[in-house]
């Protein structure tokens, strides 16, 4: 059960018999499984006012309350990379929910943002290393803002050329977190991770050729190649 006290409405201090006042307020339904609900509207609950029949002081109206659910669809990277190599990260948004995805709260600019790490395994840890930096005075740990809410069913494609850090030779995976910053209220947060394998390999140079001819006039050019 959930309910929301709007406090006292503005109006006349005393109401007279048969006279009658509106209010009009906003609130947040609480996040729920998709389904049939009923707002209630219960009055002088308090039992401030004294009444001779209080079996009246409940009204409602049916509701049918939907949920978004972002999940990531795909995760699309090299196979295999360098340390410190901008490489390119595609990545797909999907709503899996009933309800439209969008921000929650209506001050902020996007409507979520996402997460991208380098990671030893397919959980985000406190190893992990978060992928893409913004300058400002300093730099910042980037995400990655969506700016249009999304309708049941749909998906969307975000692609970033992010660079790789310096990190050790070895196997990694890539792992997505969408909806991040929770600016979408959504039921289900386990759904909101994909990890993608991936290989960091390491840079040796090393001259495999080499010629010149043996003989040389020391005031003529040579030809050499490797």
């Amino acid at each position: 059960t959930s309910g929301l006290y709007n406090g006292s409405p503005n109006g006349p201090t005393n109401l007279t018999a048969g006279e009658q006042i509106t209010v009009t307020n906003e609130f947040y339904p609480p996040v729920v499984a998709s389904g049939n609900y009923y707002y209630i509207l219960y009055v002088n609950k308090t039992g401030f006012v004294f009444e001779s029949d209080t079996t009246n002081n409940q009204i409602s109206v049916p509701v049918h309350l939907t949920v978004p659910d972002l999940v990531p669809a795909h995760l699309i990277v090299p196979a295999v990379v360098s340390s410190r190599q901008p490489v390119p990260i595609e990545w797909m948004d999907q709503n899996a929910g009933d309800g439209v995805a969008e921000r929650s709260n209506p001050e902020l600019i996007a409507e979520w943002s996402d997460n991208l790490y380098l990671s030893t395994n397919q959980q985000i840890n406190a190893s992990s290393i978060q992928l893409g930096y913004y300058y400002s005075g300093y730099y910042y740990p980037e995400s990655f803002p969506w700016n249009t809410p999304l309708l049941p069913g749909q998906s969307m494609t975000n692609l970033q050329t992010l660079t790789i850090p310096n990190v050790a030779a070895g196997n990694y995976f890539v792992v997505l977190w969408v909806n991040a910053d929770n600016s979408v209220q959504e039921l289900n947060h386990n759904n909101d991770y994909f990890a993608t394998p991936i290989t960091v390999a390491t840079l040796d140079l090393a001259p495999v050729a080499f010629s010149a001819p043996p003989v040389a006039d020391s005031r003529g050019a040579i030809q050499v190649s490797w």
